[in-house]
């Protein structure tokens, strides 16, 4: 029932709508999950030290050998927040993609709960002495601090568990793993862990800090944005309704030059004809232009904001140890979309015609450059432009030099809450069981469930082992269709046309709902 993320509850529920008889009681089934829960841990520990050889054959050293690698580190919690009673930290293999070893936490025990209700104060005290060896409440601290904490625990271990050093780790700056870790000096004095950041991290920063220069500037500058806004529209109403009265009755005159109202003296307003009316609304209009050009030129959605950081991202990843080319290509992502017609600013964009910037392409073709689309308005410029010295300074960008990610880790977290759900309560030793189904399924697939049954005495048969196949083929070829160039450029365009709509909507219907706003 753990593999498909089900207990005893749902179980039974599933029996009942089949008018059936649950096949176990729930003590009985309490006793077989233990034994499960055993044999899964056993048989994971067997999974991670054979991904320790492997790594040892792919690095030419013997099994016994000490040697260090670049590991990926990341936290994941039962619960979203900061209220968690159950965490996981997981170590994965930079080289390999396999998971070496992981660490539960947990802030409760069902047997110290349910024996503290039963014995008086002095009796839970004694009986705890006894316990406190296989008590499964193994962190007493804040759940935010589980990460670091089961991170000290899995280097501490990993030279005598697996004959390993992670000495450099790929990590996503959230928390103060890598602080915590040197300060501790886990593999003697000397020995720095050296800290590589995660990309995709690094990119969420740039986007995150953009919209919060938005959302501010957005509030400051709102008067004469919402001013441009509302006049437009109003002109593009009063030459909709001119339309209509150069062939239309003296009533439909009326109306449209009863809009003129908004933008002109009534007295020179009524003396105008239709003729009259047309010309002082392009008037108008080029004046609303000409503003526009000069105070807020542009317009910065959230889908213009995914392709600022996308680009940033591909500009790091793209100059992988080349720190003066990274931080080269970083700032022409910003000069890019900082140009303007009047003030091109192309110098920092590759310059041949293969270059992703089409203005240079036309260059290097002879060809007259396109119109430019701003996508930084101008006068958010200035703020955009402290975001970007913060995040392509060298500090942060010599860190960036390995061009890694953690999507190995947010992968496997996926697996271990598809065993063990986020919305409802679940047991140290169900998260544990989860937790082992899951490093077996990602480094070895469904297949290696068999040998779970195998350590309760269940044989798999022909029907279970061609199932855990299929699902196996299914799988590769789902990834490998998902990994593909095209797949991604669809998601991509999907999703950010999923969020113009969704802004374009906004837009035009205001604020419609803002917790006590109303």
């Amino acid at each position: 029932m753990r593999e498909i993320g089900s207990g005893f509850t749902h179980m039974k529920t599933f029996f009942g709508m089949m008018d059936m008889l649950p096949p176990v009681g729930l003590r009985s089934f309490g006793i077989h999950n233990k034994a499960l829960a055993e044999a899964s841990m056993s048989a994971v520990k067997a999974n991670m030290n054979a991904a320790s050889a492997h790594l040892h054959r792919l690095k030419g050293v013997a099994p016994e050998a000490i040697i260090d690698i670049k590991v990926t580190c990341d936290g994941t919690w039962s619960r979203r927040g900061f209220s968690a009673i159950h965490g996981v930290v997981i170590v994965i293999s930079y080289d390999t993609g396999q998971v070496l070893d992981f660490e539960v936490l947990s802030k409760s025990c069902s047997a110290c709960a349910m024996q503290e209700t039963k014995l008086s104060k002095e009796e839970f005290e004694v009986w705890l002495d006894g316990h406190k060896e296989v008590c499964l409440a193994n962190h007493d601290g804040s759940s935010p601090a589980m990460e670091c904490a089961g991170a000290l625990t899995l280097w501490k271990r990993s030279v005598e568990a697996r004959c390993l050093r992670y000495t450099e780790v790929i990590s996503d700056g959230d928390s103060k793993t890598i602080i915590v870790l040197n300060e501790n000096e886990p593999y003697g004095t000397g020995i720095e862990i050296i800290k590589h950041e995660c990309v995709g991290h690094v990119q969420k920063r740039l986007g995150k800090r953009v919209r919060a220069v938005k959302k501010e500037l957005a509030s400051t500058n709102k008067g004469p944005r919402e001013q441009i806004k509302v006049i437009t529209a109003r002109l593009k109403n009063a030459k909709k309704l001119l339309r209509v009265a150069k062939s239309a009755s003296a009533s439909a005159r009326g109306r449209a030059v009863s809009v003129l109202e908004e933008f002109a003296e009534p007295s020179t307003v009524a003396e105008m004809d239709v003729v009259a009316c047309d010309v002082e609304i392009e008037a108008l209009d080029a004046e609303m232009v000409f503003q526009r050009s000069r105070t807020v030129q542009g317009k910065m959605t959230d889908p213009d904001i995914d392709n600022l950081q996308s680009l940033y991202r591909k500009a790091i990843v793209d100059h992988p140890g080349d720190l003066a080319g990274m931080t080269t290509a970083c700032w022409a992502v910003f000069h890019h979309y900082a140009s303007t017609d009047q003030d091109p600013q192309h110098d920092f964009c590759p310059d041949d015609a293969d270059s992703w910037c089409k203005y240079q392409q036309a260059l290097g073709t002879g060809e007259d450059p396109p119109p430019i689309h701003t996508l930084i308005p101008v006068d958010y410029q200035e703020a955009v432009r402290k975001v970007f010295v913060d995040l392509c300074g060298e500090p942060l960008l010599s860190r960036c030099l390995l061009g890694a990610t953690q999507n190995r880790n947010e992968s496997f977290n996926s697996l271990i809450w598809a065993r063990c759900s986020k919305t409802g309560y679940c047991g140290t030793s169900s998260v544990l069981m989860a937790t082992s189904l899951a490093v077996m399924v990602f480094n070895s697939g469904k297949q290696s469930l068999t040998q779970v049954m195998d350590r309760v005495g269940v044989e798999a048969g022909p029907l279970c082992v061609s199932h855990f196949a299929a699902q196996d083929k299914a799988r590769i070829k789902k990834s490998q269709y998902d990994a593909t160039t095209q797949t991604k450029k669809r998601r991509k365009y999907r999703r950010r046309a999923k969020k113009g709509v969704e802004e374009t909507h906004l837009d035009e219907e205001g604020v419609t709902y803002d917790a006590g706003g109303f």
